[in-house]
């Protein structure tokens, strides 16, 4: 059963923009979740065990991080579905050093 319109074919990918919201928001939470079970550990781990306190600050730190990169990517793609143009930067390059080709409708 098919529950987006992605479609990864020879030569190209069509991506569903809802689907990239919806996979933002599953991120998102996801990590606000694990965030939460990290800071349940560190207020059980206590002040007294200085390694384990150090070590579950340390993952919160990281997570907390993570947090950010998919706060930022829902909130531009929200923000996406009202604006004109979406740029993709970053595009990988191929083995051979050219640029992937993105292709977008409406530009045409």
């Amino acid at each position: 059963m098919r529950t987006s319109k992605n479609d990864l074919s020879f030569g190209k990918v069509k991506l569903d923009y809802t689907t990239l919201i919806t996979t933002a928001k599953i991120a998102f939470h996801g990590v606000l979740q694990e965030i939460n079970k990290k800071c349940e550990q560190l207020r059980d781990t206590g002040d007294e065990e200085d390694t384990a306190m150090y070590l579950n600050a340390h993952r919160l730190e990281e997570a907390a991080k993570s947090l950010v990169i998919c706060a930022e990517t829902l909130h531009a793609l929200q923000g996406g579905v009202i604006r004109e143009r979406i740029e993709i930067v970053n595009k990988p390059q191929l083995p051979d050093g050219k640029l992937l080709q993105c292709y977008s409708p409406e530009l045409d």
